[in-house]
């Protein structure tokens, strides 16, 4: 495990603007850049050297943000900025346990050193779904083990819920579409 974590919050791009144009005036990486910093430490951990302003660029330049706010990232056209990553669709299942077949999806990928991008209820005693994206790194006996772009750390999914199949609200199947030898 030799690559960086990252933090959202780290300094060197905390202010740095999110989303398309017109987010970019209200939005920025340290307040709601999970996703795009999950996305870069997946990159990294493949062997592609990133950091989240490269991929918020990357992303902003390809058109990947949508939504009313336009600082959603639009996972379908991640390959489009990140062609070494291919879109194999989600799994939401932000007010029930994790089913078995999706935990296995998880497992899978893991046991194949591919990261799963998953998001969270942030604020579980807040009403409604605080989304917050993280990347799961690996499982141990104890659980799942995640790198939390908020504050840039490894740490126990279940930080986020008793059991991995709680804590888990969704996962984004971004998967390897390279051979290993491509990477850096």
């Amino acid at each position: 495990m030799n690559y960086p974590i990252y933090s959202q919050r780290d300094p060197k791009w905390s202010n740095f603007p999110l989303g398309a144009n017109e987010a970019a005036s209200s939005s920025s990486l340290g307040a709601y850049g999970c996703a795009v910093t999950a996305i870069a430490q997946k990159l990294s951990i493949m062997g592609f050297l990133s950091t989240p302003v490269l991929v918020q660029t990357s992303l902003k330049v390809n058109r990947a943000y949508g939504g009313r706010t336009a600082n959603l990232v639009m996972w379908g056209r991640v390959s489009d900025a990140f062609p070494q990553l291919t879109y194999n669709g989600r799994a939401d299942f932000p007010n029930v346990p994790l089913p078995p077949n999706v935990m296995k999806m998880i497992r899978d990928r893991l046991a194949l050193g591919n990261p799963v991008i998953a998001y969270v209820d942030a604020s579980q005693h807040e009403r409604g779904l605080q989304q917050h994206f993280v990347l799961i790194e690996a499982e141990l006996e104890s659980g799942f083990v995640i790198l939390n772009p908020w504050n840039g750390k490894r740490e126990s999914l279940r930080a986020y819920g008793k059991t991995d199949e709680i804590s888990i609200c969704g996962c984004v199947w971004l998967d390897p579409s390279y051979d290993k030898r491509q990477a850096a």
